[in-house]
């Protein structure tokens, strides 16, 4: 993983998604990960502010993700929002 560890290291706790993506950006060439995350101080601060909030609970499944992706794609061209090909 040329040395970047994945943020969450915990598969029960994260999402599926979101182990995916880490997972992928571990393996990313080191010029092309962002410095700014290596500093213990803002890693620590963007952890402490990823914490579950007041009223706030772990989402194991997401309802966006039951929406066909087609259907989305639709909608945004004919919203004007996507190339029509």
């Amino acid at each position: 993983m040329r040395g970047v560890e994945p943020i969450h290291t915990n598969k029960g706790l994260a999402h599926k998604d979101v182990v995916l993506n880490a997972e992928h950006e571990a393996r990313l060439p080191q010029e092309l990960l962002n410095p700014f995350y290596k500093n213990p101080r803002i890693a620590e601060a963007l952890a402490k502010e990823s914490w579950f909030g007041p009223g706030e609970e772990h989402v194991a499944n997401r309802e966006a993700e039951k929406i066909p992706r087609l259907e989305v794609i639709k909608l945004l061209k004919q919203a004007g929002l996507a190339r029509r090909r």
